[in-house]
């Protein structure tokens, strides 16, 4: 009966080791893809507001494509900026799961 109890608290124990471990896998996964998204993000803002700036010389003030290209760019950094903020809140959401879980 004694041994039956041993083994299971050295079961119970790996599988905590294994559940911490993946955890932090998790957790680290998550910064990266997130510090990715915001790079991602700042570097089409950083390119939309340079074709701004280019279809604002006089040169080329009212050309119809660097127009839409920015047009183009405004709707994509929307786009981005609501799957930033969907993908926020649904990676928060699992952590608050996990979180339940755990507990």
């Amino acid at each position: 009966m004694i041994y039956l109890l041993w083994l299971f608290l050295i079961i119970s124990i790996a599988l905590n080791v294994a559940l911490v471990w993946y955890l932090r896998q998790l957790a680290q996964n998550y910064t990266n893809i997130n510090s990715d998204v915001q790079e991602v993000r700042s570097k089409t803002e950083s390119i939309a507001n340079h074709v701004e700036s280019v279809y604002n010389m006089d040169r080329i003030y009212g050309d119809s494509i660097i127009e839409g290209m920015i047009n183009h760019m405004k709707e994509y950094s929307e786009y981005l900026n609501s799957f930033t903020e969907r993908f926020t809140l649904s990676l928060e959401d699992q952590d608050n799961e996990e979180e339940e879980e755990i507990n």
